[in-house]
């Protein structure tokens, strides 16, 4: 049995695109645009009990944002998380 499964999970955020100049500034107000960062997309992987795991990689290829999401820190975007039998829902942990 697994003790943790992470299924397709996904997340992506909204970066602000900021414009230099004199008149960008007064479009940047008016007009923001933003840029979507996919942070984590599509993992999958299942964990047992007692087996020891390393979740290495390059810089900048989502390690942290996946473990903020098996967390409860961060709601994933798309997918699922169950943690010892349990569905880790879109909504925050409160207690």
């Amino acid at each position: 049995m697994s003790l943790i499964k992470a299924h397709h999970l996904s997340k992506h955020f909204r970066v602000y695109q900021h414009r230099r100049g004199t008149w960008s500034a007064l479009r940047n107000f008016f007009s923001p645009s933003y840029t979507l960062v996919r942070a984590v997309e599509d993992v999958s992987f299942q964990i047992g009990r007692g087996e020891l795991v390393g979740y290495i990689g390059p810089n900048r290829v989502g390690k942290s944002t996946t473990i903020r999401m098996l967390t409860r820190i961060l709601v994933p975007a798309s997918g699922q998380v169950v943690v010892d039998g349990r569905v880790l829902r879109g909504e925050l942990a409160e207690d």
